[in-house]
């Protein structure tokens, strides 16, 4: 007596496990409510069976998913080049190919996202030109306040502002650069939105001896 009941059960396994992977589960679950009851529940007997046969779907919310934090963009991309003090110097095969050899400066928060940049390049003709670069989210309005040794502060415009941060640019003569060889201390003022002052401190340490080696390239130090 036992044998044809535990045949007919293996059937119905069987026909779950055959039923699961053609009906999807809104289908099954119709067939299921459609059952004479005794078959309902012999059906029910046979969940553990049907599961060593089927794959289930398994969902997850939200919250059971491994939460992978977005890698932050650094608003101002970072220097390249070797490393002279606090600074860097890049004046490589490229770089000199298209008259763009640098030096650069650059402060950066924890996570080393780069807020403040401050990059010296030789001009094609000869000379030095300058420019500060500094993120997005300050008064471009109030522009920016350099300072460096014992020289009258430079008040400069912004020229342009991109999707991550806003630039400054300008040359620098022969009598301003000889004052950043002799100088001790830098810094850099903006104004945020709230019009408070946000001061970058810029060290000095590598500037006069890149600020040299950058010279050998113009033959003007």
């Amino acid at each position: 007596m036992r044998l044809p009941i535990i045949i007919f059960i293996l059937a119905v396994a069987i026909g779950a496990a055959v039923t699961a992977y053609i009906a999807p589960n809104e289908r099954l679950n119709s067939l299921v409510e459609k059952m004479p009851e005794g078959l309902r529940v012999a059906w029910a007997k046979t969940e553990v069976i049907e599961d060593l046969f089927t794959h289930r779907a398994v969902t997850f919310s939200p919250s059971d998913e491994d939460e992978v934090e977005p890698v932050a963009q650094s608003p101002i991309p970072p220097a390249a080049g070797i490393t002279i003090g606090h600074w860097r110097y890049n004046c490589d095969e490229q770089a000199r190919r298209q008259a763009d050899c640098s030096i650069t400066h650059q402060v950066a928060e924890e996570d080393g996202n780069v807020r403040f940049s401050w990059r010296i390049a030789v001009e094609p003709g000869g000379g030095f030109r300058s420019t500060w670069q500094t993120a997005t989210g300050v008064r471009v309005d109030r522009g920016i306040v350099f300072e460096a040794g014992d020289e009258q502060p430079l008040n400069l415009s912004y020229s342009s502002c991109v999707d991550r941060y806003c630039e400054s640019a300008t040359e620098l003569d022969e009598k301003y650069v000889e004052a950043l060889l002799q100088a001790d201390r830098a810094s850099a003022t903006v104004r945020d939105p709230q019009d408070r002052p946000v001061k970058y401190t810029i060290s000095v340490n590598g500037l006069a001896a890149s600020l040299r080696m950058l010279g050998d390239e113009s033959n003007k130090i």
